[in-house]
């Protein structure tokens, strides 16, 4: 298909040490809005409607500051994109030295611009005070209208299903069975069982709710947890692996122009650490005062679709700001069970950094716990095996007994090697 139309957009993180201020799931898409239309789909560079793998060569620019420091992350948050692993309880408080900000979740935040995310939220560049950015992502309605309609509804949380948003045209693809951006439907992931336009959301929801941190601990009951996409950092917190929303725009996306899941036009996305043929570059050279972080993208459409594809990324960071470089690499791990039979584990993942540690952080998908599946610990003074609740931690170096009466099921462990 011939390509027209230009777009470009640069989407930039702005921060103070102790809280974020906005950067410029499944979620919204970079370019989507009232002038490129709000259905507007963007893909990754290379992609023009054929299916197959799109390689994709991630850089640090050579001589750039902080060139070495920053490799281990650049390679964690690589990791983190090809692994396409969803995962709740990836927000983690007080990680980190005082006053130091997550260079790795930060970067993770910006690489998802770069292959064609958009906020999840209205951001900063909506111009709204910054009590109302966080707000589901939308234009303001008709071309030419000069506000938001921004209203919480009656549980007084933004980026919630209740929320009243008059005539903001919502941007954000959302799960149609529960509009609920902390669960993914594993089978399929496309224009049947995602959707942008509110006509579809589930009875009662008044507008698609969006991943932030107040949405899932006070209304979705998924503490611990923000969409990696939503602006926003905080000092001394960790972002590092992908919610379900995150996970799901991806794959919305993969499903090609068509939107269906398994034809022709579907691929898969290969990112690659590397020194040459460079896709996206990564610097460290915004002057002092002028932003933490931000991707510059530019694009085409595809023809005459609703779609459209980047031609050039970059991410570039700040460099006089007190940045945490990770050293340790990510580790993400399954055990499989057998069904009806007693099977011992311990923790492969030092978990609770980057992901949640309780046995609800770890059960595979269709398990339930106390329903098809229990833990049990043995507490050697009391002579006893003690089932363990939901909510109980899983602590490294301990040995755990797990049941389930289901077959080809799993746990799934997702946090940092040892």
């Amino acid at each position: 298909m011939a390509d027209n139309i230009r777009l470009a957009a640069q989407c930039l993180l702005i921060s103070g040490l102790m809280a974020v201020m906005p950067v410029a799931q499944a979620g919204p898409y970079i370019f989507a809005g009232e002038a490129n239309g709000e259905d507007l789909i963007l893909h990754p560079i290379g992609y023009t409607g054929t299916g197959g793998q799109l390689q994709l060569n991630v850089c640090i620019v050579p001589g750039t500051p902080n060139q070495a420091a920053m490799a281990q992350s650049v390679h964690n948050i690589i990791a983190v994109y090809n692994q396409m692993l969803p995962t709740t309880g990836n927000l983690r408080s007080n990680q980190l030295a005082s006053g130091e900000l997550d260079f790795e979740s930060v970067a993770l935040h910006e690489l998802g611009h770069c292959i064609g995310k958009a906020h999840v939220n209205l951001a900063s560049e909506s111009g709204l005070p910054q009590a109302d950015q966080d707000y589901t992502k939308s234009t303001n309605g008709p071309t030419g209208r000069p506000r938001f309609d921004v209203d919480p509804g009656d549980d007084g949380v933004p980026g919630s299903s209740d929320d009243v948003r008059g005539n903001d045209v919502n941007l954000h693809w959302y799960r149609i069975a529960n509009n609920n951006p902390f669960t993914i439907d594993y089978q399929t992931v496309d224009g049947t069982t995602y959707a942008r336009n509110t006509t579809s959301l589930p009875a009662g929801h008044l507008y698609a709710a969006n991943g932030d941190r107040d949405v899932a601990a006070s209304v979705l009951a998924t503490p611990n947890t923000e969409a990696v996409m939503q602006q926003g950092t905080f000092s001394q917190e960790t972002q590092r692996t992908l919610t379900p929303d995150g996970v799901a725009t991806l794959l919305y996306a993969m499903s090609g122009i068509d939107e269906q899941q398994g034809t022709t036009d579907d691929y898969t996305i290969q990112l690659n650490f590397a020194t040459s043929d460079c896709d996206i570059d990564i610097f460290f050279d915004i002057p002092p005062g002028q932003g933490l972080a931000f991707c510059s993208v530019s694009g085409f459409r595809i023809g005459t679709t609703n779609h459209g594809r980047i031609d050039t990324a970059e991410m570039h960071f700040g460099a006089n700001f007190n940045w945490h470089f990770n050293t340790t690499n990510p580790c993400s791990e399954s055990l499989s069970l057998t069904q009806n039979q007693w099977k011992m584990f311990t923790l492969p993942c030092s978990l609770g950094i980057s992901t949640g540690n309780t046995v609800a952080d770890i059960l595979g998908t269709g398990l339930i716990y106390g329903t098809n599946v229990v833990i049990y610990e043995r507490d050697a003074a009391a002579a006893l095996y003690v089932q363990k609740s939901s909510t109980s931690e899983i602590q490294t170096g301990k040995g755990y007994w797990v049941f389930t009466d289901q077959p080809s099921k799993t746990l799934d462990f997702d946090g940092q090697f040892n």
